[in-house]
């Protein structure tokens, strides 16, 4: 079993063979890669037997709930999600740790269904996702940051009645 706690969340990923935090913040611990720190990386980091699961863990109601706007919280989820994404992509690509197909997983409570999809259908529109037209057709790009369709944007209910139950459950377990 492969289980961990981190921002109120525990993960339970019983076949991984790797299972972090990602953005460890104890330089004596061995995950820890800080060394740089204008870049910023995703919450946890899962190794999988044939893919990668990149999770980000938002709170949606972490400073929006007092009188900033929705499109102010939607754009900081937005652009804090790709950033942590393309990072901890660069990351990994110095460590010569991206031998295996990625999963972007973006993990916000309190929203529903719609608004996932929105946030899901705008992130993957930044990172991009897929081969942007133009470049594949001029042969320029022959391969993906992140496959079409393995961009993904859950709240913990849609985590465990998806295809992502299959790799491991998430559980909120509150804030401590």
């Amino acid at each position: 079993m492969a289980l961990i706690r981190t921002d109120g969340y525990e993960f339970d990923f019983p076949k991984a063979k790797a299972l972090y935090k990602f953005d460890e913040p104890d330089k004596a611990q061995p995950y820890f890669h800080g060394v740089n720190h204008a870049m910023k990386a995703v919450d946890v980091m899962v190794e999988l037997v044939d893919r990668y699961l990149f999770i980000e863990i938002k709170r949606y109601d972490s400073g929006f709930e007092n009188g900033h706007p929705l499109e102010d919280a939607k754009a900081y989820l937005i652009n804090t999600s790709v950033t942590k994404f393309r990072d901890t992509f660069l990351y990994r690509y110095c460590e010569e740790k991206l031998d295996k197909p990625v999963i972007f997983i973006c993990l916000i409570d309190k929203l529903d269904s719609a608004m996932l999809g929105t946030l899901r259908k705008a992130i993957g529109r930044k990172i991009p996702v897929g081969l942007p037209a133009i470049l594949k057709e001029r042969g320029r790009w022959k391969r993906p940051l992140l496959e079409d369709g393995k961009c993904l944007v859950v709240n913990e209910q849609r985590w465990n009645a998806s295809n992502l139950a299959a790799f491991g459950s998430c559980k909120y377990v509150g804030v401590s």
